[in-house]
């Protein structure tokens, strides 16, 4: 095995979309590029940015005030070729993957930079789900491929100790298997966090608020977000008549939920607030008394199997606690992680009618007890553990020993 520091220090990233919605991947994509460009004095920059809409496949690179596309094709080797060309011999790319869409290209990475760094971020319900858009595979055989291809990189990076389990499982080595967290914006944490007050006003007076509680949900309106069956546990507790919920997103559920509230509780019981931007989703968790986060293990399907969809690491509550509110969690997936992470910061509940409901009982008694946050879930805090890994000197196979490793 031989040893060689990273000199060169350009990222590749690859992304779906540069015009990014609000989604847990779009808010780390949004972070990652103004971390890595802002902040010029890191040894590592974000240089280039690869989008993929519909297999037409985009080259961008950072001009000092934007990106600006310099290369499109539909073909993703020639995406590599591109880079091969222009690397020559005086720089190092290291490769980033956000999201699993791009899990089945690992091969043509790896097969064209060999010794470069590749890492790519993975949920845990996209391990599960085990998608692959290249041929009919049954789900037995995507699960294969996907344990391959992780197998290929340097680093598959899992948000939760949950996702890491999920890893194992799936038989990727756990020697490639980096636990680092979602993360929040620290400018607007810190903001709201200090103006706690001013938020609470200020969302009391938009949605004419008289009921003394607040309670949030803010999420994709989905099966194993539990919304449904936390609204049923709410209208059966102490607190029904004095909270106010307010409904933050949009999904599938989004009709469903609306005519339950509007069944359930009086008309200044609730606001449906639909889909707002991550700065303005903190600001209405800092106003709140509660999050919400009542999600299930719920069985869905992928093609010819099935996997439990659940909370893997909840980036709804680590922005919950982080602008010091306090969550009313259920026990499934990586929830538990954080209130062990932690010494106070809500309720944790298994997700049974009763449990909810006593959840909700226990909440207006501890109504007033502040949050005490242990862990920085900053983004500041997230890519500097990215930097020690991109920095570090690692061990790569020479060209001999991967010779041999395939015989």
């Amino acid at each position: 095995m031989e040893t060689r520091m990273v000199i060169c220090k350009e990222i590749i990233f690859l992304v779906h979309s540069l015009e990014s919605g609000f989604g847990g991947m779009e808010s780390h994509q949004n972070a990652f590029i103004r971390y890595f460009i802002v902040k010029q004095e890191l040894p590592i920059i974000c240089k280039y940015v690869v989008e993929n809409k519909g297999n037409n496949y985009k080259v961008s690179i950072w001009d000092g005030k934007c990106f600006c596309v310099i290369y499109a094709t539909k073909d993703i080797e020639d995406i590599m070729n591109f880079f091969k060309v222009k690397q020559g011999s005086d720089r190092d790319y290291i490769f980033v993957l956000n999201d699993s869409w791009w899990i089945e290209y690992i091969y043509s990475i790896r097969n064209t930079f060999k010794e470069n760094i590749i890492a790519v971020r993975l949920g845990g319900n996209d391990i599960e789900l085990a998608p692959w858009n290249i041929g009919g595979l049954n789900y037995s055989e995507r699960r294969l491929k996907w344990k391959d291809a992780t197998n290929q990189v340097n680093y598959v990076i899992a948000n939760s100790n949950y996702s890491y389990s999920l890893l194992t499982r799936l038989g990727t080595d756990k020697t490639r298997i980096v636990k680092i967290r979602g993360g929040v914006d620290d400018t607007y944490r810190n903001l709201f966090l200090s103006q706690k007050s001013l938020c609470r006003q200020w969302i009391i007076d938009k949605h004419n608020i008289e009921n003394p509680i607040i309670l949030t949900f803010a999420s994709r309106f989905v099966p194993f977000k539990g919304i449904i069956q936390a609204l049923e546990a709410i209208k059966n507790s102490y607190i029904a008549k004095v909270v106010h919920i307010l409904l933050i997103g949009d999904g599938c559920l989004a009709d469903e939920i609306k005519s339950y509230c509007m069944s359930n509780f009086s008309h200044n019981q609730y606001s449906i607030v639909g889909v707002l931007s991550n700065e303005e989703t903190l600001k209405y968790l800092a106003a709140s008394d509660y999050l919400v986060n009542a999600s299930i293990e719920y069985i869905a399907q992928s093609g010819d199997g099935n996997y439990i969809h659940t909370e893997t690491m909840g980036r709804s509550m680590i922005e919950a606690i982080s602008v010091g509110t306090k969550i009313l969690a259920t026990d499934v997936g990586g929830t538990s992680e954080l209130f062990e992470e932690n010494s106070f910061i809500g309720i944790l509940t298994k997700p049974q009618r009763s449990n909810l409901i006593d959840m909700f009982n226990e909440a207006y008694k501890k109504l007033h007890k502040e949050v005490e946050v242990k862990k920085d879930y900053g983004w500041n805090s997230v890519f500097t553990e990215y930097m020690s890994l991109f920095c570090l000197l690692y061990t790569s196979p020479s060209p001999r020993d991967r010779q041999q490793s395939r015989m």
